[in-house]
C-alpha cells in the first residue's frame, strides 16, 4: 500500500475500498501474496483453543473472487513484495 497507516473501515467494505483509500498498491506489491491477520470474534471463542487469530493469504490478483473480501473490525492487511531477484540476466566482472 502506497500509504500505510490505521484504516477505520464501515461495515460492508472490502480489501478493496482499503486499497483506494490508502492510495492503492506499490509498484513492488505482490499481489499474490496479500495476509489477512484476523482476531475471532468473541462468540467463536472458547477455552479449548489457544490461539484467536488467523492469517488468510489472498491471491489478490484473481480480482474476480477477492474483489468483494469484506473487512471486519480488528483485520490487519499486510501486501507482500516482489521478489528482488532478476530472471534471464548476466553479469560479468573484470577484464574483458
Amino acid at each position: 500500500m502506497k500509504k500505510e497507516a490505521i484504516y477505520e473501515i464501515k461495515e460492508g467494505e472490502t480489501l478493496e475500498s482499503l486499497f483506494k483509500f490508502s492510495g492503492g498498491l506499490s509498484a513492488v506489491a505482490s499481489t499474490s501474496a496479500v495476509n489477512i491477520s484476523r482476531i475471532k470474534p468473541f462468540k467463536d471463542r472458547n477455552q479449548e483453543l489457544v490461539f484467536d487469530r488467523f492469517l488468510t493469504t489472498i491471491n489478490y490478483s484473481n480480482q474476480d473472487n477477492t474483489k468483494g473480501f469484506a473487512l471486519t473490525d480488528g483485520d490487519e492487511v499486510t501486501v507482500q513484495e516482489i521478489l528482488t531477484k532478476q530472471k534471464n540476466s548476466v553479469f560479468i566482472e573484470g577484464n574483458v
